[in-house]
């Protein structure tokens, strides 16, 4: 029904930056007189807490999966859409392409807001607390990175990402001899956007308006035209032979051969009639 192919991997560009802003938390373990003995990058993986948990409690002699503590899951919870950040659907995004007379345009993308959880799975209360102390500081307010969701139209996005709450779960059942694990789970809303299909479109490069002294019928088959114009509003890129943006027309090469991407002005002509003129959208002349 839609009748448009197109994937952005938005989604999947979403998930990669969210596992980012985790992947290089370090914790260090050290002796009774404060000396380093072991240093680790705490891992992290994009899978849902209860595959963990499923393998950690198992029994390690019958284990097929080993597993190394500490480390770090997330995964995307739900998402909703967002009408307060809700933009105008008419506007597009506009660059050049290849064709310096043809542009990439997109209209504006629509706000989703997407929950996301970060699971922090720990044997022992300090290695669980260097990894949380390392995450709170950075979300006082909230957390903003750019991405550069569409290469096509090279428009960076601002992403906000928000701490919503933290919880400390300590799963330590059984003797003294049953393995512990303590989990934080963090939940965070992310603020993203979806993107339709981007199409090529023609550069307008003439704006012609036309003001009639007694409005007519608007029909413009056989004789039955617009009334005669009485004035006329022409609008053109304006650039000289050396390449200088000018507002006069007469000084400007054929607008037809200002590209896009020039730097150039804008010339405003005006045009009276009084010899009765139409003009013709069909034909695109003005005739008697």
């Amino acid at each position: 029904m839609l009748n448009h192919l197109f994937y952005h991997s938005l989604t999947r560009k979403y998930v990669t930056a969210f596992g980012n802003l985790f992947n290089d938390i370090v914790i260090r373990r050290v002796d009774a007189s404060k000396n380093q003995i072991q240093s680790m990058t705490v891992p992290i993986t994009y899978a849902p807490k209860q595959k963990w948990l499923y393998i950690v409690s198992q029994d390690p002699d019958n284990r097929n999966v080993g597993i190394l503590l500490p480390r770090m899951s997330f995964e995307m919870t739900s998402m909703a859409i967002d009408p307060t950040r809700k933009l105008n659907p008419i506007h597009k995004n506009l660059k050049v392409s290849d064709d310096k007379n043809k542009l990439w345009n997109q209209f504006v993308p629509v706000p989703y807001t997407v929950n996301w959880e970060l699971n922090i799975m720990s044997k022992n209360t300090d290695d669980a607390c260097q990894i949380v102390e390392q995450i709170l500081p950075f979300f006082n307010d909230d957390f903003n990175f750019t991405m550069n969701l569409i290469p096509e139209i090279d428009k960076r996005w601002d992403i906000r990402i928000n701490l919503l709450s933290s919880n400390l779960q300590d799963a330590y059942d059984g003797d003294f001899n049953a393995r512990r694990l303590m989990m934080w789970t963090l939940n965070f809303e992310m603020k993203c956007w979806y993107f339709g299909p981007v199409q090529k479109t023609g550069v307008i490069k003439r704006i012609q308006v036309d003001f009639h002294a007694v409005p007519g019928s608007g029909k413009v088959e056989g004789d039955d035209l617009l009334t005669p114009v009485n004035s006329r509003l022409v609008i053109t890129p304006g650039l000289t032979a050396n390449g200088t943006p000018t507002t006069n027309s007469s000084e400007s090469i054929d607008y037809r051969n200002i590209n896009a991407d020039d730097d150039y002005g804008f010339c405003e002509d005006i045009f009276s009639f009084n010899d009765g003129r139409r003009y013709n959208p069909i034909s695109g002349e003005d005739v008697l």
